[in-house]
Parts: C-alpha cells; structure tokens; sequence
C-alpha cells in the first residue's frame, strides 16, 4: 500500500520518555480535498487478513497494512470512501529520530493508560471513526472468534453509557460460519451485564434496558465470508447515507476532513469525553459569551414578555447558529438538526435566563420558536439573517430600545460600537450589515435597526491590537477629574461611561474616583468598546498616561 494511505498509526518514545502518541499523516486528506463540496458516502472495515483478502475479491480494493499498521483512508469510487482499520493488530514501532515526512504528519500525545495496542485502537474506531461511517464491517476470524467481538461490542455499549450517547451505527459481521442475529445480541448483552455488574455493582439493569441500551448504539446484521454480497453491501451503504443524512450527521467533504481532524485531535488529549460533532464546528465561531445575561438583559428590559420577545429571541439563536461556511445551513437539509443544535449549543443559556427573569417554561418556548423558525427558513430558502432584520425592524420596541450591554441587533453579543443613533452594534452585526473599506475600516451608511443614517467610517480592532490602558496618576484629583471631563467630551460617545473606552484602568495618588476600575473591567478583561479611539498598536499593552499638574 503507497505510504500516502496512512492516515493514523500508532508510534512509542525510547524507554522512559513520554509515549504513546497518535501520529496523523496529512497526505491522505487529499483525497477528500478532492472531493470538493460532494458528500462521501463511507465504509468503516475493520480485520486483518480476512478483511484484505475479501475486499480485494468483492470490491478489487487492495490495502497492504503489514509494513505500515494503521489505518488507511482509500477510496472505492467517486462518491464512497474506506477507513480501513488495522491499528489493533500490530505493536507500536518507534518514533523515528529523522523523519523524511516532517512537516506532513501531526504527533498527538495519547493521554491514555491502556497497556495493549488494542486498547488504545478500538475506541479511535467505536468514538471517532464510527461516526463518519455509513456501514461498518467487522471480520470476525481476524479477531480470533466470536468471543472477542462480543467483548469489543459490549465494551461499545458500555462507553455509550459511560460518555453519554453517540450515533447510531449500522454493524455488520462477517463469519466463516454465519450466527444468527439473535445469538449475537444474547452474547452481546451477557457480556455487558458482567461489565455492568462488575463496574456498578449497586445499579440494577433489566434485559429490556440493556436492549435499548443496544439498539440506541447500533444494528447488528450478519453475514458469511463468501462471494456475492457486494451489491447488497452497497444497497446498504445508500440506505445508511440517506438515513444519516437525515439525521444530520451526513458531511461535506471539507466539514468531514474539519470535523475528522477535530475528533482525533480531541480523542489524543481526552479519551474519557465523548466527541461532539456540534461543538467541534463551531471551534472557529465560539458562542458568545455570558450568553444567558445577555438573554436576560433583553426580556428583563420589556414591560411583558409575550410571543414576539420569545420569537425575537429565539430567531437570534437561529442566526447564531447557522454561521456561513459550517456544517450548519439553515436553507439545506444537510445540517445537524435544530433539535440537537439547540440542546448542545443553547439549552443551558436558556435555562439559565428562565432562572434570572424567574419565568418557568421560557426555555422551552424558545425551543419551540427555535425550530420552527429553522424549518421555515428552510423552506423557504432564506437566510437566518435576513428573516431577523425583518423582525427586528418590524418591532417598534427594538427601534427605541438603547442596551449599553448587549447589541441591538443580534441581542446576544457584547457591543463595541456606538452609532449615530445611539444604537450599538458587536462586530459580527458591523461586518454583516457594513461594506469593507479595507485596513479593518467598514462603512455602515445606516443603522439595522431603526434605519437611521450612520457618518462615521468604523474602525475595528484587529486581533493582534494592544490592550488600552488608563493610568491615572498626579496629586491634583480635581484637575484629573476635569481633565477626564474633557476628555469624555473630546470623545463624544455621551451614552456609555468612558471606562467602557478601556480594556482596563490603574489609579495612584489620585484619591477616590468614580473612574476606578469594577471586576469585570480588569487588565484582563475581555470587554472593551474602542469605537472612537482609532490607532491600535499590536504587542504589548498601550497605556494611556494622564497625571495632572497642580
């Protein structure tokens, strides 16, 4: 097999020095950069020699593993892929001290204790790998028997309840001798009540409950070893693909490779958490933060919160949660689905806003608003983004409403600029709504909520800009005083305290001052409004010296 197939292998350090690691070579992702925007159907295999030699008779795909165990990412044709698996069975070579592909593989330190190669290979494929897969195929001879499949399948439910829920697989084994389905499931469920005894001794479990166990896991269908499935494996495939498409975990090929990455790299560092696809997508667009005050700083500011406060809340979540280029498109139904968007991403912000505001059942209105917003924007092909300018302007509250705290559009992020019309925006409003003049200047001619003109070009702070510092110092408190009086009126933003100018401010011999810095305004802090101060500097912090003379 060319080297390039490699995608992960498993390598050990020199007696005594930190080990294993998890090496991932990038070559092989070019196969799914080749695929562009399509959406690869693929096939997890799992076994050894068995596995080779029927792959290379049913689907002329041959994958040589035994000069580089690992497992291998090839393809079958333009839309199918194979993650061939055989980690397991080979023992870790060493870490080579001058490596000819440096620069083309990645070494994740595995934070795992497993003593045996196999210990660390199965949960790579049951935690990360099976949730990109369509089918799964396990050669049972290459395990030795059915014995250790059964302890491979058990171990799977139990990580389910132990990490939480995961996708649904669909599982197929492949015998010499063909089980039937119901003997494996027996077997299967025996030996995960052994476990369960054996970790929760106090905890009852029922066969019903291990059943559904089971069932929320995987589907288990058989098969012998012999020619002539290959029609009916692919049959399987396509069903498999729409039904995951479906349930939203069907993936462009760049969100795969994105997402692909993400799962091994969080596998290495955290082995006992279960790997979430949503909250891996969004790792290039956090959430906002204080997401919950933000929502209470809203509906506590209206005299009755109603159906259109909770509708507007909820379509900002919307817009949220459907940034452009993610696998989140709220106009496709190639996208996780608004349910489990809302519960991973949303559910607790929610329920923490019930709490503040003391109104039970918001958070489950705000569900319900939530997906049927995200359903009616797929049908009729808008973006989230345009449907809430249309609310936002159609709401006379939103126009002459003023939050110093929370934007006025969006509602859920922290303002940095001050417009015009007293209304202030965060940046990701100012870049959806303005033009881009370049050198981190955007034009923003009105405002998007209340449509009033906006003068002012808007300079944004770029990611490298210092903190702004004010340091206050002299023995004069009184021409201090004066002097920042003159300097909140030099600035012109009359709206908002000018300690919101500065991302944190130090006093000495100054006396009391109202100025004086609050916890959330620290050198630290994050939040920081620097609409009117427009020279940035990138490096260390810039400090603004003011000490008056007597």
């Amino acid at each position: 097999m060319p080297s390039t197939d490699s995608l992960l292998q498993l390598r050990s350090n020199a007696p005594g020095l930190p080990g294993p690691y998890l090496q991932e070579n990038l070559a092989p992702y070019q196969l799914l950069d080749a695929m562009g925007k399509a959406s690869p159907r693929s096939i997890l295999a799992i076994g050894g020699r068995a596995k080779s030699q029927y792959l290379a008779r049913e689907f002329s795909t041959t994958i040589d593993h035994h000069e580089t165990p690992s497992v291998a990412l090839a393809s079958l044709d333009h839309k199918t892929i194979w993650l061939d698996c055989e980690l397991h069975s080979h023992q870790m070579p060493r870490i080579k001290a001058k490596s000819s592909t440096a620069g083309c593989s990645r070494l994740h330190f595995l934070n795992s204790t497993a003593a045996r190669v196999a210990k660390i290979a199965y949960p790579i494929y049951t935690d990360v790998l099976a949730l990109f897969s369509d089918v799964i195929l396990i050669f049972v001879p290459d395990f030795g028997g059915l014995p250790q499949v059964v302890e491979l399948l058990s171990n799977w439910i139990k990580s389910s309840i132990e990490k939480g829920p995961q996708a649904y697989s669909r599982i197929i084994l492949l015998h010499r001798e063909v089980v039937a389905d119901t003997e494996v499931k027996s077997l299967v469920l025996a030996r995960l009540a052994s476990h369960l005894r054996a970790s929760c001794p106090t905890e009852a479990y029922s066969s019903k409950a291990m059943m559904d166990m089971m069932n929320k896991c995987f589907r288990i269908h058989n098969l012998p070893l012999q020619s002539g499935h290959r029609q009916w494996l692919l049959s399987e495939v396509a069903a498999a693909f729409h039904d995951r498409r479906r349930r939203g975990l069907h993936f462009k090929a760049h969100h795969f490779k994105w997402l692909l990455q993400a799962g091994i790299s969080q596998y290495a560092e955290q082995p006992s958490v279960r790997f979430n696809p949503i909250s891996s997508s969004r790792l290039q667009c956090l959430l906002p933060e204080r997401l919950g005050d933000c929502l209470a700083t809203f509906l506590g500011g209206v005299k009755t919160i109603g159906g259109s406060e909770i509708n507007l809340v909820a379509s900002a979540l919307v817009m949220d949660a459907y940034p452009p280029g993610m696998h989140c498109e709220c106009t496709s139904d190639l996208s996780f689905l608004p349910e489990a968007l809302f519960e991973r991403l949303y559910a607790g912000p929610a329920k923490e806003c019930e709490k503040i505001i003391k109104l039970p059942g918001l958070a489950a209105s705000i569900k319900r608003d939530f997906i049927t917003l995200v359903g009616e924007n797929r049908e009729i092909g808008v973006e989230p983004v345009q449907t809430h300018l249309g609310r936002v302007q159609g709401n006379p509250t939103m126009r002459c409403t003023y939050h110093e705290s929370i934007c006025a559009f969006c509602i859920i992020q922290i303002p940095m600029f001050t417009l015009d019309c007293r209304h202030r925006l965060c940046e990701t409003c100012i870049l959806s709504h303005g033009t881009s003049l370049g050198s981190w200047r955007v034009a923003l001619t009105c405002c998007p909520v209340c449509q009033g003109p906006n003068t002012p070009t808007i300079i944004l702070r770029p990611p490298t800009a210092s903190k702004r510092v004010l340091n206050l110092g002299g023995g004069d408190a009184e021409k201090t005083m004066q002097f920042l009086r003159d300097l909140e009126r030099s600035v012109g933003v009359h709206s908002i305290a000018l300690r919101e100018l500065f991302d944190g401010i130090i006093g000495s011999d100054i006396g009391m001052s109202p100025f004086a810095p609050r916890p959330e305004c620290s050198l630290t802090s994050k939040e920081y409004s620097l609409c009117s101060l427009p020279s940035y500097k990138a490096g260390a912090s810039q400090t603004v010296n003011i000490t008056s003379r007597a």
